[in-house]
């Protein structure tokens, strides 16, 4: 965002920024949506905004109105790659290991 004639654009620690959101992955403190993830239907805590910014299948799936606040099933997904995903989201980044490379497979 490039700032306005005579103003100055301050910039702050992107590390610093991703590591505060990351505290926000997987806690259901000020989350706003719930997914259940894989067989086992774990419970994974989220908020729209972040995921409807960062990405558009989400933001499909969470602009449908909805008058109570019904957790999303996601049974095709294993828990540990969905949770990559939202870290991804998060921060821009994301930490990569076996399982969850071939769990997206």
């Amino acid at each position: 965002m490039a700032a306005a004639s005579g103003s100055v654009l301050l910039l702050g620690d992107p590390s610093a920024f991703a590591a505060a959101l990351k505290t926000l992955i997987n806690n259901p403190q000020f989350s706003d949506v719930t997914f259940l993830v894989g067989k086992e239907k774990q419970k994974v805590f989220a908020h729209r905004c972040l995921l409807s910014t960062r990405c558009q299948v989400l933001h499909a799936m969470l602009s449908q109105p909805q008058e109570t606040q019904v957790p999303l099933i996601l049974n095709h997904m294993q828990p540990e790659v969905f949770l990559t995903v939202i870290e991804y989201l998060y921060t821009n980044g994301a930490t990569l290991n076996n399982l969850t490379t071939r769990g997206a497979e």
